[in-house]
């Protein structure tokens, strides 16, 4: 049960109280002195319409004016009321609840500055029907394992992603340092080539030899004498 203080009643609402002791205690505080009536509904076992209240209600009523500025009215739980100190009217068939709550409707007063106040009355709320809060935890802790659900999931996806790219990035590493030694390798050997063959001595140029040859030309110089005529010869050399 939850119960909740409070003071002045409103016009045309339904308000369902509970209040201790033996006797609800009533006070209608009229200060400006208007004329009018006050009419308090009290819900009873009888489904009769009264008067000036709705059906299943009977009323406590009274007149107010210039000569009544503050009445109390007291009620038990036999439906007795009394007006000051007087017997003033009775409800026979007033109707408490199980839990002891009565419900009460303020349906008329002089005017909107008179205020009426139970005194010792409590406002009364009912629980939530157990099968229903059991159902909305219920709910409420499935909504919150799908969460988990899925975010579990996620993490699970997340760390599979993860994985597979170390696996990749180490996969393909070691072909990339292979290919890069070989292409070292190749640069160094074709290096090596270049340095042997800068470093190896060239062969001599064969200076091509010219082929002498000697001709020997005969001539014959006259040579004058007296007496005869000799013929020596001449050699031309030629190379």
């Amino acid at each position: 049960m939850y119960y909740f203080l409070f003071r002045v009643l409103e016009k045309d609402v339904t308000e369902t109280i509970t209040f201790d002791g033996s006797e609800l205690v009533i006070e209608v505080d009229n200060s400006r002195g208007i004329r009018g009536r006050f009419t308090l509904c009290v819900k009873t076992t009888d489904q009769v319409a009264s008067l000036d209240c709705p059906t299943g209600y009977d009323q406590i009523q009274f007149p107010l004016g210039p000569n009544y500025v503050v009445k109390t009215a007291k009620m038990d739980r036999q439906g007795k009321v009394m007006l000051e100190s007087l017997q003033y009217t009775e409800i026979p068939s007033i109707l408490f609840k199980e839990n002891e709550s009565l419900d009460v409707i303020l349906q008329e007063v002089p005017d909107q500055s008179t205020k009426v106040t139970l005194l010792n009355a409590i406002r009364y709320v009912p629980p939530e029907p157990v099968e229903a809060t059991s159902l909305k935890k219920t709910n409420s802790m499935a909504a919150f394992s799908v969460v988990i659900i899925v975010l579990l999931l996620i993490a699970g996806l997340l760390i599979v992603g993860l994985i597979a790219t170390i696996c990749c990035c180490r996969r393909r590493t070691p072909e990339k340092i292979k290919s890069s030694n070989d292409q070292s390798q190749k640069h160094e050997t074709t290096s090596a080539i270049k340095d042997e063959c800068s470093s190896a001595p060239l062969p001599l140029k064969l200076k091509s030899r010219r082929t002498s040859s000697t001709t020997v030309t005969t001539k014959t110089l006259p040579v004058k004498s007296s007496s005869a005529v000799a013929v020596f010869p001449v050699q031309n050399i030629q190379s």
